[in-house]
């Protein structure tokens, strides 16, 4: 029990230490797809459908704890 509390707290701590990069791509303000990686790739899910220049956005936030907390 104490090894299985021990690892779920490591987890908890590991992942807001490394970081976590989310990234959305809105099509014309809708959501059309949520990924969990930095990766940049150009695909547009709008489809066959003509679009505006612009109206695709692809807003990316990075969950990361700061660095003045592991100096500590």
């Amino acid at each position: 029990m104490k090894k299985l509390f021990a690892s779920i707290l490591m987890i908890l701590y590991l992942v807001p230490s490394v970081g976590v990069t989310v990234s959305a791509h809105f099509c014309g303000g809708e959501l059309m797809a949520v990924a969990y990686s930095d990766k940049k790739e150009n695909k547009c899910f709008c489809g066959k459908k003509k679009m505006q220049k612009g109206c695709c956005q692809d807003p990316a936030v990075t969950l990361k704890m700061d660095d003045s907390h592991q100096k500590t």
